[in-house]
């Protein structure tokens, strides 16, 4: 998937571990990007994390894993998980279908401001790890 192609909602808050979060007062909705979900391909789990627990800004709380790998999913603010996509438990492929909405993953009452990226921001994350990777994509190629 190229930056040149990929669309962003832009009433999104980004992050650097590839999830979007929306308001939704008085909480926030949150899931992860397309992008992760291009990289990852199909998904064949989602570790939701337990409705009702406090969690710290940047805390792990659940996982994403397809056939090629497993990422953790991090808490983008301070606050309590009031709901998750239940789902997602016997279809996590739905993340893969629709990413934005369908696919979100769980919301979460914030204790604080979330700042998180905007859209012109997470396109610099994305193009950095573009940059990274590249030499190693050569070298397989090569």
């Amino acid at each position: 998937m190229s930056t040149d192609t990929l669309t962003l909602p832009t009433d999104l808050r980004y992050d650097a571990h590839h999830q979007w979060a929306r308001w939704e007062d008085p909480e926030w909705r949150c899931g992860v990007t397309a992008w992760q979900v291009e990289a990852a391909g199909d998904m064949v789990y989602i570790g939701l994390p337990v409705v009702g627990s406090r969690i710290g800004a940047g805390e792990e709380l659940g996982s994403v894993e397809s056939g090629k790998w497993v990422s953790s999913l991090f808490a983008p603010v301070a606050g309590v998980i009031t709901s998750v996509n239940d789902a997602l438990r016997d279809d996590p492929a739905i993340v893969n279908r629709s990413p934005y909405d369908e696919g979100w993953v769980f919301t979460i009452h914030p204790s604080e401001e979330l700042i998180g990226l905007s859209v012109e921001g997470y396109l610099e994350v994305i193009r950095a790890e573009e940059a990274a990777d590249a030499p190693r994509i050569r070298e397989r190629t090569e």
